[in-house]
């Protein structure tokens, strides 16, 4: 009897190990279709897909082909530098006054002034359209009154373009 009992569960412990193993291999093929499909996403970037450069990920940056000069990055010792030079004779001069003096409040508007710095600020001027409009003469003959109508030039074929 001892034998039968033993036979009985080796035979169920080998049905639930083969169940084991089933299930191990279902999550194996599984497991093994995501990781294709993962690849698959992996692999797309903005050279072969409609998708945009900013989603490019797992992308190292390109390294430079440049040979390095074996010198830190900036300014080098020695170099004096050079800085953005004032102009003699700006468009625009603003002067900002003294009124009142900083300590005792007193009236110097009158005084003479000294101006001991000057800093100039350069901007580019703003853009803005630059709206040219055409007009057509109309005229009437004395003779047989007839209107005649001057033509606008060929490539201007719109009220406003």
């Amino acid at each position: 009897m001892g034998n039968d009992d033993e036979l009985e569960r080796l035979r169920q412990e080998n049905h639930s190990l083969r169940e084991g193993l089933k299930q191990a291999l279902l999550a194996i093929d599984f497991l093994q279709e995501r990781v294709k499909e993962l690849e698959r996403q992996q692999a797309k970037d903005s050279h072969n897909s409609s998708l945009p450069p900013s989603s490019d990920r797992f992308v190292r940056p390109p390294k430079s082909l440049r040979p390095s000069s074996g010198k830190k990055s900036g300014g080098q010792k020695g170099h004096r530098g050079h800085s953005l030079q004032q102009v003699e004779m700006p468009d625009e001069v603003r002067v900002y006054p003294v009124e009142r003096c900083e300590a005792c409040q007193h009236n110097v508007s009158e005084q003479p002034a000294l101006y001991p710095e000057r800093r100039q600020v350069t901007d580019l001027p703003t853009l803005r359209l630059r709206i040219t409009e055409h007009r057509i003469e109309e005229k009437c003959c004395p003779i047989c009154f007839h209107r005649t109508r001057a033509a606008f030039p060929a490539l201007i074929n719109a009220p406003a373009q």
